[in-house]
């Protein structure tokens, strides 16, 4: 059997157990399995971000999502060429001048629909003192597609800061230590279904919970909408910025807060839309009990667990809420997480928080 066959085949057996486990949520969150399609993905080059670790000149790892750590070179299959072609150019070079700027490891960010890469250096604390001012332009001169290199130990950063994306057509940045989708195959997929259902709903204004860098709110809401979205992420939240400046969606505002310090304050229309996307730990009961509080029209949940989607979903459901859709997409092939979207209406509370 080849690699690929076997691949292939490791594959449907995690969609699989995906598929079962989202079967068995699905009735305890009011809704109907039969309702449901995961939508796949490709299981080769599906992914834009990635972690290598240097041990020494002829010991490069990455990690292979079926094998865990593997030398470098047998872990590019995940990634589209043009970012192979990045990390085979860095690796080289990295040992070629490792005995002058030792790295211990990098991370590597690719753009969505644009061939472009960040870098990001592990240079041990101790090294603070040593100049990396050389070898970062070197990277930049001789790495294909690199737009930006950064050294957090040494607090620099050569080259841009922001990864320039294209996503429905319009471009979009995200800071380099801000999160951005990392399927480059289904994100354009699910962006779309989502501007299709938002744009069928009747609100005035639209709140973005944990909005990263805007991608949800600024892509699929219609242009005349008014937008408020707080992230904690302050380089999202100043992406989020320049995206609106972009996208000429001057009544689009991003705010760096907390979302219960947030909640606590708003007070917005009965009648509005609020996108909630949390991290994979989910939202805290707290946040629920005041967003409940504030009975927003219509809740649309993005989430990539489904032990997420499973507690807050059925907060928001047993709180008087509706699921008018449920959208699944593999967004992370061989892993327990499947990204969800759903979409909620208010009606008629069925008992307290």
């Amino acid at each position: 059997m080849s690699y690929y066959d076997e691949l292939s085949r490791h594959y449907e057996r995690s969609l699989a157990e995906k598929t079962k486990k989202l079967h068995q949520i699905l009735p305890a969150i009011g809704y109907s399995a039969d309702k449901v399609k995961i939508r796949p993905s490709p299981f080769q080059e599906f992914r834009l971000r990635g972690k290598f670790k240097v041990y020494t000149s002829g010991k490069v790892m990455g990690t292979d999502p079926v094998k865990g750590e593997v030398p470098y070179t047998q872990a590019l299959w995940i990634f589209p060429s043009f970012i192979c072609q990045a990390v085979r150019r860095t690796v080289s070079l990295i040992i070629l001048h490792r005995r002058e700027w030792p790295v211990d490891g990098f991370e590597i960010k690719g753009a969505h629909q644009n061939k472009e890469v960040f870098l990001i250096l592990a240079v041990k604390k101790s090294r603070r003192g040593k100049s990396y001012d050389t070898f970062a332009q070197l990277l930049l001169k001789e790495v294909p597609c690199l737009a930006g290199v950064a050294i957090p130990s040494q607090k620099r950063v050569y080259g841009a800061e922001y990864i320039s994306h294209f996503v429905l057509g319009e471009r979009l940045l995200s800071h380099y230590q801000a999160f951005f989708q990392v399927n480059p195959h289904l994100l354009s997929c699910f962006l779309s279904q989502i501007k299709r259902e938002v744009r069928t709903l009747n609100f005035q204004e639209a709140y973005d919970l944990y909005c990263g860098v805007g991608l949800f709110s600024l892509l699929c809401l219609p242009p005349e909408k008014r937008i408020i979205g707080i992230d904690l992420n302050s380089y999202a939240i100043n992406s989020a910025r320049l995206n609106a400046l972009n996208l000429s969606r001057a009544t689009a505002y991003f705010f760096s807060q907390r979302a219960e310090e947030f909640l606590a304050s708003c007070s917005p229309r009965p009648d509005s839309l609020w996108i909630i996307n949390p991290s994979r730990q989910g939202c805290e009961s707290k946040v629920i009990k005041q967003l409940l509080e504030l009975t927003p029209s219509w809740i649309l949940f993005v989430s990539c667990s489904l032990v997420t989607l499973k507690k807050n979903v059925f907060s928001l459901v047993k709180n008087g809420y509706k699921i008018m859709s449920l959208d699944a997409y593999d967004q992370f092939p061989f892993s327990p997480f499947l990204e969800t979207v759903t979409l909620m209406r208010r009606g008629e509370a069925k008992s307290a928080a």
